[in-house]
């Protein structure tokens, strides 16, 4: 597991898990809240039935260490009856010792993305109980946006500094977001502009069951610092959210076409996809327990799946969570080819999901591009003047995946055109000029550049 900074490494010690119980989910909830939202980029954890020891390896952002915090973290430990170790206080020799230990241990995980993963993943592994059993539901709800797209997210943990936040369309760090919270029932909306500085790795995800991303806070005002601790007042101190609720896959955003063939024929949307299902939006009555949805393919033959009814959201339901009505479903026993073609395109949408893709072109051109790679999962962002991309470009953090650079924009400024494929190539940054082909044709080329 590599992180974007420096990290500070502690590994916290906790004898007799088995004969202690909840003795994981405790040193969680004396551990976490006082660690904060940002500072805690992962834990590695390691078990070994022949000692009853799990260690815990908490990856800190260097930047943020304090000494405040090293002692609410060894004070938690303690009350948690753990032992907190810092490994670079430890000698070379004690230090490598302690690395090859975390190595050898018979249960383990890396990447997770917080003391309650680590603890729920290892009572999972060991078969016993003991939930944490303090944590709320977040009473604020959020929204990223990242390039041109709004996505869903649920708050994981909330401070001051920033959030983690759980989604299927993480940013890759480095990126810039715009973070909404709002408070349900309320009109009282906070939008603050922050720096995506870690992402949970998809193995870690799988474990965890939820992707997500830790953004730090970049506050455009102390008006905006005033308001988010105006809201924290009366929000869950961070790090004691219910943690999301656990997929046994990853869920990624799209907005891709389909349609309904049994029963009857309708029109549908499907809203996110995962390798075992999909979320799609429709309307009308009760359809049974079984459907079957047609899909087109992206860059292959449409498919034809045999799905089954797992969830429904009603129109009521939808309103008062601010979703979108329509159903869960999950893949039935069908046609294997199919349903190994359906994880490929699935496959596909996850590659695109990372992918930053910048759309250059003039309207009316611009919109249509911008929906065809952002349905099928690109991150977009889409700019009219071809000066905006070069700025982007020589900002140096955050670079895009691609550009798409439009005729309709370089045949109003050539000589900004060439200045910009200077820069571009410069920056190692991929470029595909589109001319007047349909709007499919040139996400067709970038997925042959990306994702093919």
């Amino acid at each position: 597991m590599s992180f974007p900074a420096p990290t500070f490494d502690l590994v916290v010690a906790l004898s007799r898990l088995r004969t202690r119980e909840p003795a994981a989910h405790a040193l969680a909830q004396q551990v976490a809240p006082g660690l904060g939202a940002t500072a805690l980029l992962g834990v590695d954890v390691g078990y070994r039935p022949g000692t009853d020891t799990a260690l815990f390896c908490l990856r800190l952002d260097a930047r943020m260490i304090t000494a405040p915090l090293l002692a609410r973290t060894e004070q938690g430990a303690r009350r948690a009856g753990a032992t907190v170790l810092t490994l670079a206080a430890l000698a070379v020799a004690e230090r490598q010792r302690l690395v090859r230990l975390m190595r050898r241990q018979q249960v383990a995980a890396r990447g997770l993305p917080d003391l309650y993963a680590a603890a729920t993943f290892l009572c999972d592994q060991l078969g016993i109980g003991g939930q944490a059993g303090t944590a709320s539901p977040p009473s604020l709800e959020v929204r990223f946006r990242r390039g041109d797209t709004w996505h869903p997210g649920r708050l994981w943990r909330l401070g001051l500094d920033g959030a983690f936040i759980a989604t299927g369309a993480p940013p890759r760090p480095g990126d810039a977001v715009e973070i909404e919270l709002c408070r349900p029932g309320l009109n009282t909306t906070l939008r603050i502009p922050g720096l995506c500085i870690h992402t949970v790795s998809p193995e870690a995800a799988r474990t965890a069951g939820a992707a997500g991303f830790l953004a730090r806070f970049a506050f455009a005002s102390a008006a905006d610092h005033r308001a988010l601790a105006a809201a924290l007042a009366a929000t869950p101190q961070p790090a004691t959210l219910a943690a999301p609720p656990r997929r046994r896959d990853i869920r990624y955003p799209i907005t891709w076409p389909g349609r309904l063939t049994a029963p009857g024929r309708r029109p549908i949307r499907l809203l996110d996809v995962s390798l075992r299902g999909a979320f799609i939006a429709t309307t009308g009555g009760h359809l049974g327990d079984r459907v079957t949805v047609a899909i087109p393919g992206d860059n292959s033959p449409s498919l034809s799946l045999p799905m089954r009814v797992a969830r429904v959201i009603s129109p009521a339901i939808a309103g008062a969570r601010g979703l979108h009505p329509g159903l869960g479903l999950e893949l039935s026993a069908g046609d294997p080819a199919s349903e190994r073609a359906y994880r490929k395109f699935v496959a596909r949408v996850a590659r695109r999901s990372s992918l930053h893709v910048i759309l250059c072109a003039h309207p009316p051109r611009l919109p249509e591009l911008v929906a065809e790679f952002s349905a099928i999962g690109y991150a977009t962002e889409g700019l009219t003047r071809i000066d905006d991309v070069r700025q982007r470009a020589l900002a140096g953090r955050g670079n895009p995946d691609l550009v798409i650079l439009d005729d309709s924009v370089v045949h109003r400024d050539r000589r900004a055109a060439h200045d910009l494929l200077r820069v571009l190539e410069r920056r190692a940054i991929a470029v595909i000029r589109s001319g007047h082909e349909p709007p499919r044709a040139a996400r067709r080329l970038a997925d042959a550049a990306l994702v093919s």
